[in-house]
């Protein structure tokens, strides 16, 4: 039986989908999997997803096909060509991945309502969204839908974290090691890269830090005693993260990554909504948030954001963080998980 899966979107959202597949995975054996992913996330389906059986494709190539006919076609001979008997959609896939859904055949198709989803007869099983709740809890419940639609039965009510021992494997935690990755999809979800260096520069001195340089950060000055790492492929950072007793971090990608090998972090999150927090290993995760602001959560269940809407204090949630208290609060958290990092054990048997 062939499965097309549906997750083109950002590294978090791939993330909190991963369980759907490994669910699926474990309770349909015999299936053939179809992947349609973006090249940041590709890396995680790997103990799942041949490589043969992806189509790998920017979020914004994807989104946009609408515009594009001859793109919109080339997706949909493609996916045509699976010959798929049934598909499953992420909670947060657009009109493309409806469409192509429906087109690539399938008595059964799993997805989330959606009211920006006008793709006709696209679902057969829908699934109603929850607003406020973990975009991973919701993810589960069209697993859950999917299973009882295939004829798989009833699965546990709460998500496993995903399984990256495939990414993990042969990481050690060290003590003291510090990853700083002050990197985000948008502007207006980052610390200021300023903040970030200081921050680092005041930590090395007690503690081994590592610098994720990102392109959009642009050049950071950083002393010798930071260690700087390119930002390099998927594989290669969860495998350091699994080495970190500590990441500190904006709310993004690698706060989800962290959550799901269980690396203890401090977040700083300005505009992302609640639901976003981790929901594995939440005990691990010291979240910094503002939440005295009237314009705070930006992000809604109904309304996508892209830059700060706080024109009279433009960043007020992020420039609420100053140094010194991210500084003592990472230095309490760190220490709070100290014995945790100085068990010599495998990350991938947190």
């Amino acid at each position: 039986m062939n499965i097309g899966l549906f997750a083109v979107n950002q590294l978090g959202d791939n993330v909190v989908f991963l369980p759907v597949v490994q669910v699926l995975r474990g309770k349909f054996p015999d299936w053939r999997p179809f992947l349609a992913t973006t090249p940041t996330a590709e890396a995680l389906y790997d103990a799942d997803v041949p490589p043969d059986r992806r189509l790998v494709i920017l979020r914004a190539d994807f989104n946009g096909a609408w515009r594009n006919p001859f793109r919109l076609v080339r997706l949909a001979v493609r996916v045509f060509s699976e010959r798929l008997d049934g598909s499953v959609l992420a909670d947060d896939q657009g009109n493309v991945a409806h469409l192509l859904a429906l087109l690539g055949g399938g008595r059964i198709r799993v997805g989330m309502r959606r009211e920006y989803v006008r793709v006709r007869g696209g679902l057969t099983h829908g699934v109603a969204p929850s607003p406020g709740v973990s975009p991973a809890l919701q993810n589960w419940e069209i697993a859950r839908a999917a299973v009882r639609a295939f004829g798989g039965g009833d699965i546990a009510p709460r998500p496993p974290a995903p399984d990256l021992g495939h990414l993990v494997r042969g990481a050690i935690r060290r003590p003291k090691r510090i990853i700083i990755h002050a990197g985000a999809s948008m502007a207006f979800k980052r610390w200021h890269p300023d903040r970030f260096r200081e921050l680092a520069v005041r930590l090395a001195t007690d503690f081994e830090v590592i610098w994720i340089e990102q392109p959009e950060l642009g050049e950071v000055q950083l002393p010798d005693n930071v260690t700087r790492v390119a930002s390099g492929s998927l594989q290669e950072f969860v495998h350091l993260l699994g080495t970190a007793s500590l990441l500190v971090a904006n709310n993004s990608g690698p706060m989800n990554l962290a959550a799901a090998i269980g690396t203890p972090a401090v977040i700083i999150s300005g505009p992302a909504h609640p639901a976003w927090d981790p929901i594995w290993h939440a005990e691990k995760f010291l979240i910094l948030r503002e939440t005295s602001l009237p314009c705070l959560p930006c992000e809604t269940e109904r309304r996508a954001v892209t830059e700060c809407s706080n024109v009279a204090n433009p960043m007020a949630c992020m420039k609420a963080w100053s140094v010194q208290t991210v500084y003592e609060r990472t230095v309490e958290w760190a220490a709070r998980w100290a014995g945790d990092a100085a068990n010599p054990k495998s990350c991938a048997d947190s």
